[in-house]
């Protein structure tokens, strides 16, 4: 496929398919491309942990259809909505408390989750279609630079997973990071969306990258 070629629906459906069936895939997002899997399939995430390397403990995002399926995914929070309402889809991250059951693959030490409704619509349908939020980490061994292109993912995972879906070349501003999860909110990661625009939102928004 060339690099200019958005991908098929016939290539969605499929890769949408392997997720829902159980697989693993690469796919691309608004800032990366990413490891896609349903995050309530537990030998699924153990692949994505697997191949990603990292350490236990440090979670990994979910990109989410829509802001509907916040709720499959963690409990509410300060802000959750009206954040969500103003800049999803787009480049903010969210983190919030985890459901009981989510896999503590996908949670970090907190219990605690980042969940983002991707700006890029193709990334979006396939969490339509597979019928659940995916895992979003980056399609790239731990340390190694994240891959930006399906070419880059291809060379970086090999035949470890079981689609690959080009979206051409990505990589937009990375998201902007902000916890939920304290008695006010807490940018985390500067990143696409400027704390002015976030504060209009959040007014007691803390920034916590400076000092």
């Amino acid at each position: 496929m060339s690099p200019s070629t958005p991908p098929t629906d016939a290539a969605i459906d499929r890769c949408a398919r392997v997720i829902a069936g159980g697989g693993v895939a690469v796919v691309p997002t608004d800032t990366l491309y990413g490891l896609a899997a349903g995050i309530s399939n537990a030998e699924a995430v153990a692949r994505v942990a697997a191949i990603k390397g990292r350490a236990f403990g440090t979670g990994m995002p979910v990109l989410l259809a829509s802001s509907e399926q916040v709720a499959a995914v963690g409990a509410s929070a300060p802000y959750l909505e009206e954040l969500g309402a103003a800049f999803w889809p787009g480049g903010v991250t969210l983190v919030i408390p985890a459901r009981p059951e989510i896999d503590p693959r996908i949670t970090d030490a907190r219990r605690t989750v980042a969940v983002r409704v991707p700006g890029m619509a193709v990334t979006r349908e396939i969490c339509r279609r597979a019928g659940a939020p995916i895992t979003g980490t980056s399609a790239n061994r731990h340390g190694d630079p994240p891959p930006t292109t399906a070419a880059e993912a291809c060379a970086a995972l090999g035949d470890s997973v079981d689609d690959l879906l080009d979206g051409g070349p990505v990589g937009g501003t990375a998201s902007t990071i902000v916890d939920l999860t304290g008695d006010r909110p807490r940018i985390l990661r500067a990143g696409a969306v400027p704390w002015d625009d976030l504060r209009r939102i959040a007014p007691t928004i803390i920034d916590a990258t400076e000092g």
